[in-house]
């Protein structure tokens, strides 16, 4: 698979097996940080971006932490950026994205376990 096709299919995944309460759009962009994401209540939707230039590890890193922060955002904890229930969200599906492997895993961990 190429870079892209991990990319694209990486997010499919996040869709299919870990929903976030609103659809989470995700964009690659050119900007300072790794990436960032965003709620806000005139939105009906989380934004999530991206840095266009990171090899595709670090996108991956950072579109499953962000993809964390989508998940957690409007749990016990919300006021704190990066609380348990963030770093649990983010570890399982840090874990759970290894196992995957781009769909090439077998016999291993599905995303309920």
């Amino acid at each position: 698979m190429t870079s892209k096709q991990k990319w694209l299919a990486t997010l499919r995944w996040l869709r299919r097996n870990f929903p976030a309460e609103l659809p989470v759009r995700v964009r690659s962009c050119q900007m300072k940080d790794c990436g960032d994401s965003a709620y806000s209540e005139g939105m009906k939707d989380f934004r999530v971006r991206v840095k266009a230039s990171q090899s595709l590890s670090a996108r991956l890193d950072t579109v499953l932490h962000e993809w964390a922060h989508c998940l957690t955002w409007f749990g016990a904890e919300c006021d704190e950026d990066h609380s348990s229930e963030w770093g649990i969200t983010y570890a399982k599906l840090y874990r759970v994205h290894l196992d995957w492997d781009f769909g090439r895993a077998q016999n291993k961990r599905t995303p309920a376990q």
